[in-house]
């Protein structure tokens, strides 16, 4: 036991040394790993640096041709009302159920297509519809 906490306690006074240590030692080894596959990373970076190069007009021009080959209508009018942001990325939100505020009721015809669907809506709930939405990017 009594090893077991000089060895702490050397890491405790050693931190700084230790933490230079292993930050050299995986920049060595980033470094031999960059010059046994320099040729890769070449290409790899080369590549990037293509797609990069497109204008915000190409890339949105290639975005509204994918969105396009869309079959459901209201999913292209959703996605073509948002203004291309490269900042956030397009997904789809499911149907589901939506708790509405106090004293608020789902219209007719939301309980009635909830009910096609064999959902029974509770009091101050409706039905939602699929539809697209923008996400921060990561």
């Amino acid at each position: 036991m009594e090893d077991r906490e000089n060895l702490l306690n050397w890491i405790k006074e050693h931190k700084k040394e230790l933490i230079i240590a292993g930050a050299s030692i995986g920049a060595l080894a980033l470094l031999i790993l960059g010059i046994k596959h320099e040729a890769e990373i070449k290409v790899l970076w080369n590549s990037l640096r293509k797609l990069t190069q497109k204008s915000p007009e190409v890339l949105a021009d290639q975005f509204v041709q994918t969105i396009a080959e869309i079959p459901s209508t209201s999913v292209k009018e959703n996605v073509a009302a948002i203004v291309l942001d490269s900042n956030h990325i397009p997904f789809e939100v499911s149907e589901h159920i939506r708790n509405l505020p106090n004293g608020w009721h789902a219209s007719p015809e939301k309980i009635a297509e909830a009910l096609e669907h064999g959902i029974t809506l509770m009091d101050g709930q409706t039905l939602v519809d699929a539809y697209m939405k923008w996400g921060a990017a990561a």
